[in-house]
């Protein structure tokens, strides 16, 4: 599967998501449900990190599948962290979320996964 997401602790206090190309919106949107469903559950905030290291292409029409199916908020998501995006997805995340129907999935970007996880730790320990 193109697209892997695993709690990375056992709080579930920090999602990875794992692209490769090409993925699908109908596998996006089943991960997407899953964690909706299992967000709603907590009683704790958490943290979202994509790494798009592997990513080569994004799928067609990512502006309106966003702002269409996936712009609402999953409930107690506090960071979206976002690992290995080159200069054209950190551009095209900045943009998207420049609008009001993304602004809650700005996006802290890092080239290494070990570092997104050290700054959630960080930012959770302060």
């Amino acid at each position: 599967m193109p697209i892997h997401s695993e709690w990375l602790d056992a709080d579930r206090r920090l999602v990875l998501w794992r692209f490769e190309s090409p993925w699908s919106w109908a596998e996006f949107a089943r991960h997407y449900q899953l964690l909706k469903e299992q967000a709603e559950t907590f009683d704790h905030d958490f943290d979202q990190i994509f790494d798009v290291s592997q990513l080569e292409l994004l799928p067609p029409d990512v502006v309106l599948r966003v702002r269409r199916e996936f712009f609402q908020r999953i409930p107690h998501t506090r960071y979206f962290l976002v690992v290995g995006a080159d200069g054209y997805i950190q551009l095209l995340w900045n943009t998207l979320t420049s609008f009001p129907f993304a602004a809650h999935m700005h996006a802290f970007f890092f080239q290494h996964l070990e570092d997104a996880i050290a700054f959630s730790r960080d930012q959770r320990e302060s």
